[in-house]
């Protein structure tokens, strides 16, 4: 892949980065908490008391919960994480506090518990009420996904059930969150996937493995990629310079610098052709040529021209668009649903979407229309009908 290219595929990754927020969240998910516990403050004096507090809206753009907060998280299972000063509380829909801010650090909440830390760096889990039901003593924890939540003790890593009890034991280097019944796991610096049972379904001997996605698990050895099935078994040679995960029974794969889309026999359905290919939702594949960005479907018929600076994944058959600077929607076969006149655009939740105008952020329907006034200096995507915003 050429330096020019590159650079153009970095830009689309720095933009997704600010397209997911105006500013980075604390870590909240997987990829993001192996991080999380040096980017905590060592003391409580160390979070700023920021003098534009945070609140939340309904989607009429009335304040419902007033801008008290000095950081928020979005709505989850009917509860939003909220600091105060140094510590971090719990509130329900209303605004009222569940749990008073008492802790370092409390994640949203995932199938009924929400992860937190205390000033002696240490885990645990506590229920929708604020309880504690798994004690803080863990050095780190993940939330809980299938039903187990990934801890780290002493001994390394493993997984504990939502009682507490060690159901994989802490004897791995590393681990990751399940998903689709399987999780992946690293020991002396090589990958490999186990099931809920923490028995060994790829062995633990590649220089990578990616999650289960289209019945078929992405494996990387010596610098090549390929495929293997639900079993362990390679069913799709280690081969290809780069691939992606297979959506809708195709994969993104590179050859000879050039990306195409293989079916599930390895062989190439759309010949590599393309500068980038990768799935951007809607049963649609997102690529690059001549520094341009389009989209085709799995018979390489171009249903989004590739003319656009930057275009972002399909949510609610909509996707933003960058052209000339400017940040418009398009739907699913193409058609602009708004001319390029944002200064940034997300994607669209619950009915609406976050846009950036000069006087601030403000939220459009499905029409384009402005469903809530540009006023905010940071807001986010709605949630459980609610979405946090902050005051200028």
């Amino acid at each position: 892949m050429n330096k020019h290219i590159k650079i153009k595929l970095l830009l689309l990754v720095l933009s997704l980065a600010v397209f997911q927020s105006c500013q980075p969240d604390a870590p909240d998910t997987e990829s993001t908490e192996e991080k999380a516990t040096p980017l905590l403050p060592a003391l409580e004096e160390e979070y700023d008391i920021v003098k534009n507090k945070w609140g939340y809206i309904d989607k009429r753009g009335s304040l419902v919960i007033p801008t008290k907060f000095d950081d928020a998280r979005n709505f989850s299972e009917n509860r939003a994480v909220v600091r105060i000063k140094g510590k971090w509380g719990v509130i329900d829909h209303t605004g009222k506090f569940v749990l008073e801010p008492t802790y370092k650090a409390i994640w949203s909440y995932s199938q009924g518990l929400a992860r937190v830390q205390d000033f002696k760096y240490k885990f645990g889990f506590i229920d929708p009420n604020g309880t504690v039901v798994i004690p803080l003593q863990f050095h780190k924890a993940s939330d809980f996904t299938e039903g187990l939540a990934r801890i780290k003790t002493e001994k390394g890593y493993g997984f504990i059930d939502q009682s507490g009890h060690t159901v994989i034991p802490d004897h791995f280097e590393k681990t990751y969150n399940f998903k689709n019944g399987f999780a992946r796991v690293k020991m002396q610096n090589k990958y490999g996937i186990i099931d809920q049972t923490g028995k060994e379904i790829i062995p633990v001997k590649y220089q990578k493995v990616y999650d289960l996605a289209g019945d078929f698990f992405r494996i990387k050895q010596n610098k090549q990629f390929g495929f293997a099935d639900k079993n362990g078994e390679i069913i799709i040679p280690i081969h290809f310079q780069a691939a992606g995960d297979f959506h809708h029974g195709y994969a993104a794969a590179s050859q000879n610098q050039k990306w195409g889309l293989i079916n599930q026999k390895g062989s190439f359905q759309v010949s590599p052709l393309y500068d980038f290919l990768e799935y951007a939702g809607e049963g649609l594949w997102r690529f690059l040529k001549n520094d341009k960005f389009g989209c085709i479907n799995e018979n390489n018929e171009i249903i989004i021209a590739g003319k656009y600076d930057l275009l972002y994944n399909f949510a609610d058959e909509k996707a933003p668009y960058q052209l000339d600077g400017l940040w418009g929607f398009l739907d699913t076969n193409g058609k602009e649903l708004s001319p390029p006149q944002y200064g940034l655009a997300w994607n669209f939740r619950e009915g609406l979407a976050r846009v950036a105008f000069r006087q601030g952020i403000g939220y459009i329907d499905a029409s384009s229309n402005v469903a809530i006034a540009p006023q905010y200096q940071d807001a986010r995507d709605f949630s459980e009908n609610l979405a946090r915003v902050q005051e200028w």
